[in-house]
């Protein structure tokens, strides 16, 4: 089911000490501009989604397919994406693109929150969380039912995909990048929780390399030096350093270390470098 959202913006005006207020119609809202919205019900997760769609300006009178970017924690980063696009595009450091938020309709991600971030995004289960170990499933539906859909209504580019994802996030998209290599080409990876587990996402790793030498792919990695010992960005690094050592044919490579970055402050320059570095216009 479709549902377009109709979005108010409350102008204050200060007039006598009087408050006025003037409802803004969305079609002055950059984000809102092009924007829709659905309620998507997974069969692969059990579980419903709040998916956000921002398009190109110009996408309804253009014959363009675009490139679609899958951003991860939808509820914040979405909006985080579609604030940092448009300097991006002025300045021609990306090309235009569809932009599609995965969300949960809440922050609460806590026991009986209805955000299940560390269900779907944990490859692995620990067992002080028997929520967690979905990733595969999330992973599934992605491949099977989202992606489909978005290329079935939309005209994208289906040869240039990209997905970004922050801690948690970045972690699921490090398990995309060696479990379902092909279904994106492009990944921007924020400050991810690659000590999960034990570190259990190395072993994807180093099953990947033990039987493939080729990794086509555009791959931005990144953390912030102030992140502190509860991030561990020292395992980030070592991560970095296992990818780099295989020398992947195909691997086109960056990283960066946001200089006094810590955890919630990184996710916007991440993305902002992320971009470039991808799609490199």
């Amino acid at each position: 089911m479709k549902t377009k959202l109709v979005f108010i913006t409350t102008l204050a005006i200060a007039a006598n000490l009087n408050a006025q207020t003037q409802k803004i119609s969305a079609e002055y809202s950059f984000i809102n501009q092009n924007a829709e919205y659905y309620l998507f019900n997974s069969k692969e997760v059990n579980d419903t989604f709040n998916v956000y769609v921002k398009l190109p300006t110009n996408y309804t009178s253009s014959n363009s397919k675009y490139p679609v970017l899958y951003v991860l924690d939808g509820d914040i980063a979405y909006f985080v994406a579609c604030g940092v696009t448009p300097h991006l595009l002025l300045g021609g450091h990306i090309p235009e693109i569809i932009i599609v938020g995965i969300g949960y309709g809440s922050l609460n991600a806590g026991p009986g929150g209805k955000n299940n971030r560390m269900r779907d995004y944990s490859p692995t289960q620990i067992p002080e969380d028997p929520r967690t170990g979905k990733a595969n499933r999330f992973l599934s539906f992605l491949k099977k039912e989202l992606i489909p859909f978005v290329d079935k209504n939309y005209k994208t580019d289906t040869t240039n995909r990209a997905i970004e994802g922050h801690s948690m996030g970045g972690l699921f998209a490090t398990y995309a990048l060696f479990s379902e290599t092909r279904l994106f080409n492009k990944y921007i990876i924020s400050s991810p929780t690659v000590s999960w587990d034990n570190k259990a996402i190395f072993k994807d790793e180093e099953t990947y390399s033990h039987h493939n030498a080729e990794l086509k792919a555009d791959v931005f990695i990144s953390f912030g030096s102030d992140e502190g010992e509860k991030f561990q960005p020292e395992n980030v690094n070592e991560m970095i350093s296992k990818i780099k050592s295989r020398n992947y044919s195909g691997l086109n490579l960056t990283t960066r270390i946001f200089d006094k970055g810590g955890h919630f402050t990184v996710p916007s320059e991440a993305l902002n470098y992320g971009l470039v570095a991808v799609f490199h216009k």
